[in-house]
């Protein structure tokens, strides 16, 4: 694809769909082209990026998540939303690889900040958990437990088994989330005693 760019404004005058194997240039692009004022990008991408850069050779590449929080073009809450997928391809390979970025360059500055991540932090936990122990598989297990309970505690029963493991699971997690939490925690003093 071929893009026509005004040089001052970076504003999109056209896009041409051509495949780059034509080797489009100027008024080919777009009848009203004028090199003094306007320039062509070209892109292998399938669609036209809201948020771009321009490398050295033209090419239109998009702009990853933490380069739009840095230069500004998104905020917390588009950053941290949690879209739980349940497919094994998605390309966060650190759970806590986004916020670390934003607690490395120091981005945290509000409560609502604060907010936004302990939001994601939260919805991805309640997300690991699910894949884990679904609704009612969770609900199976503590059933058994309560059954298990009330049949005077036989011993070597599995019903108690299977709810020592979900619950050392669950805290297993827990345990996984409490540094950045922690982290945070401290952030959210910081920002609340620099407010008053």
């Amino acid at each position: 694809m071929y893009i026509a760019r005004d040089k001052k404004t970076k504003t999109i005058l056209h896009i041409d769909p051509a495949p780059l194997s034509e080797n489009l240039e100027g008024t080919q692009v777009y009848s009203g082209f004028d090199p003094e004022t306007m320039e062509i990008l070209k892109s292998d991408l399938s669609y036209m990026p809201d948020y771009y850069n321009v490398d050295e050779n033209g090419f239109v590449v998009e702009k990853t998540d933490e380069e739009k929080i840095l230069d500004g073009d998104i905020g917390f809450g588009e950053f941290f939303q949690f879209e739980g997928t349940g497919d094994d391809t998605d390309t966060d390979t650190d759970d806590f690889d986004k916020v670390r970025f934003v607690l490395d360059n120091n981005l945290v500055k509000t409560e609502e900040q604060c907010k936004a991540i302990f939001k994601y932090l939260d919805d991805k936990f309640e997300y690991e958990v699910a894949q884990k122990y679904p609704a009612g598989l969770e609900t199976k297990i503590i059933k058994g437990l309560v059954e298990w309970l009330y049949e005077d505690k036989p011993r070597d029963d599995k019903r108690e088994k299977k709810y020592l493991q979900m619950k050392a699971d669950i805290e297993a997690l827990k345990e996984e989330y409490k540094p950045v939490r922690a982290e945070l925690k401290k952030i959210v003093g910081n920002v609340k005693s620099e407010l008053k």
